[in-house]
């Protein structure tokens, strides 16, 4: 696990800010806190930034944010700029507070294919375009 130094040197370990709010709360970690992270994960990726990266400073109030909210208002509401609107509405989903309401890796792998297509269909479309 990779830890940073806080404030008076108190070491803060560095992936709690990819966990989810209940995994943070209740300690409780299942597949559906997987699939949290696995939408912090995502939008991490495409932003090139870690989670709360301008908000390191203020360590409790972040931790207490995902508690309370999750990371909605945190990581951002707007999507990345290089994310397709179909990877966002996945990250979205990802990161509902109702962990019951996240969708199955199941879910997300079909969807993720269907994105895949829709690019590839979109790639197709625009390379036999001629000017």
């Amino acid at each position: 696990m990779l830890v940073r130094q806080g404030t008076g040197n108190l070491p803060i370990p560095s992936n709690w800010a990819y966990k989810s709010p209940e995994e943070l709360e209740w300690g409780s970690c299942t597949m559906q806190t997987d699939i949290y992270s696995f939408g912090v994960t995502m939008y991490s990726a495409y932003t090139l930034k870690p989670p709360l990266s301008t908000m390191w400073h203020s360590y409790g109030k972040s931790l207490m944010q995902i508690i309370s909210n999750g990371h909605n208002g945190i990581l951002g509401t707007d999507k990345p700029e290089m994310m397709s609107d179909g990877l966002w509405k996945i990250v979205s989903m990802c990161w509902a507070m109702d962990p019951f309401q996240r969708p199955s890796m199941a879910e997300i792998n079909s969807m993720l294919e269907k994105v895949h297509e829709d690019s590839m269909c979109f790639v197709s479309y625009n390379s036999e375009v001629s000017f």
